[in-house]
């Protein structure tokens, strides 16, 4: 196969994180100095999958050395899946371009669940084989990214939001995305999220803001912010700030987004230490007891009852 066949897939090439200026001249260098390129440009039918940087060299200066590695995937779920996994694994990557790389793996699993039977009977088990699991449903696909990468349920769903936020801010703002996983600007999670929930009028507004610093009045209202998350570890009403009218109801869904998270991987602490808990009867009985307040919370808010019971 020739380098003139390859194709570029313009979705495939936007998943990986783009090397800085740098970096790209760095292995420009490299690969002028030694000759060829060492690692093998990954292709699925004559597109690129991984290499689309050295791709970019070879075209360039086509007497350099280099080699094609070819792999099979079911579909472009199974490829985007692919990529993620794999440059996860082998680049120093900054804080936005994990969570990019996490929330499109994860997209693109939960995508294969409504795909061609190819995906979801070849391609999971392929990934959960060795861990003898069932295939999953989106809540096990979460929980095995998490296992995978060593991070919180939790974790995979919101990079999942953090990455529907920046492509709704490349849509109105192109060039956003860019800005973003190269650390040139360093938004909020939250603030980034939020422009996907947004109405269409304003997502434009919302993902030019996120280049702004912040004033000296946001800066108090995040203090203020502080503050209250700092209270409501403590429970103690007595130091939630009294300022309270800058605080936004979205403020405190994060807040309580946050409280949950950190709930669930206290839990999962506890039964990732001693997994007997859910195993040994007399163990199960006391958590099953244990958990039954959150349970009936969870119930009073699911039927809109916990205001009554107050």
């Amino acid at each position: 196969m020739n380098i003139s066949d390859l194709i570029i897939d313009k979705e495939f090439e936007s998943v990986i994180p783009p090397l800085t200026d740098e970096e790209f001249e760095l292995l420009k260098e490299n690969a002028l100095n030694d000759g060829e390129v060492y690692h093998p440009l990954v292709v699925w039918n004559n597109i690129i999958v991984d290499g689309h940087h050295r791709y970019k060299i070879l075209k360039e200066h086509p007497e350099i050395k280099y080699r094609i590695n070819k792999r099979e995937f079911e579909n472009r779920y199974e490829a985007i899946s692919w990529i993620c996994l794999n440059q996860l694994g082998r680049r120093n990557l900054n804080d936005a371009q994990k969570k990019m790389l996490i929330g499109r793996r994860y997209k693109a699993e939960k995508a294969s669940l409504g795909a061609s039977d190819g995906f979801r009977g070849n391609q999971h088990r392929k990934l959960v084989k060795e861990q003898n699991v069932p295939l999953p449903d989106e809540n096990s696909t979460a929980d095995k990214i998490a296992s995978e990468l060593n991070v919180s349920h939790m974790t995979v769903k919101r990079a999942e939001k953090f990455v529907d936020g920046v492509d709704a801010a490349e849509e109105v703002l192109p060039g956003v995305t860019k800005d973003i996983t190269s650390g040139k600007i360093k938004p909020k999670q939250a603030d980034v999220a939020a422009i996907a929930k947004a109405p269409a009028e304003e997502r434009r507004q919302l993902a030019e803001n996120l280049y702004k610093e912040p004033t000296p009045e946001e800066k108090a209202r995040n203090k203020n912010k502080r503050d209250l998350m700092k209270a409501i570890r403590m429970c103690d009403a007595t130091h939630i700030p009294s300022d309270t009218n800058k605080i936004t109801p979205q403020d405190m869904l994060m807040t309580f987004e946050s409280e949950i998270e950190k709930v669930i991987s206290s839990m999962d602490f506890c039964l990732d230490y001693f997994p007997e808990l859910l195993t040994l009867p007399e163990y199960v009985v006391q958590v099953k007891e244990i958990i039954q307040p959150l349970k009936d919370y969870i119930k009073n808010l699911e039927e809109n009852r916990y205001a009554a019971s107050l």
